[in-house]
């Protein structure tokens, strides 16, 4: 189970912190600003296999990042290094790092540089979203891994979704099972 933003909604971090004490998911999506509060109440409550992730934002250019991903930060745009970013993940007990958007395989060389910052930082979770589809999930978990992700957790959402039915399309999850990872 997984408690997220809905839609990726920063507004919602304080709401997704309090479903998540009642419910102790395994995992938990944040906003960069509201992870390290997230992980204090998840500890509080003895619940250290809660994977609590930050959203952090490709900011355009390899190597650099926001992390003004709340919902008052998020309207500030200033870079970051990728390497302080996951340094303060880090410090704070964050166990991933969630990447969004990478806009399908166009940021790849922006996820290789944050996947590595991370790696370095001792994070070896990497969360990557948006824009990932059936088509170019195989490449994009593969970046990651070469970049040292021990974990990676993708997230699909909508191109699994029939737009007109709002029905999962079940060809494409059964397509998704039958890949032959690396």
């Amino acid at each position: 189970v997984s408690v997220g933003l809905g839609a990726g909604d920063p507004a919602m971090w304080k709401m997704v912190a309090d479903v998540s004490a009642k419910t102790v998911p395994n995992h938990i999506n944040q906003v960069f600003p509201a992870a390290g509060y997230t992980r204090g109440r998840m500890s509080e409550l003895k619940a250290s296999t809660t994977l609590v992730n930050a959203l952090i934002e490709p900011s355009g250019t390899a190597g650099e990042v926001y992390i003004s991903t709340g919902p008052s930060s998020s309207n500030f745009k200033e870079n970051v290094s990728c390497e302080l970013a996951a340094a303060m993940l880090a410090e704070i007990g964050v166990d991933s790092v969630k990447f969004y958007p990478i806009d399908g395989e166009k940021r790849l060389d922006e996820v290789a540089a944050m996947v590595k910052a991370a790696v370095n930082a001792g994070l070896t979770i990497f969360e990557p979203t948006g824009g990932i589809d059936v088509d170019n999930v195989e490449r994009i978990v593969q970046v990651c891994l070469d970049n040292g992700a021990k974990t990676v957790i993708p997230h699909l959402y909508t191109s699994l979704i029939d737009q007109e039915t709002g029905k999962t399309e079940v060809e494409k999850i059964k397509q998704l099972i039958s890949m032959k990872w690396k």
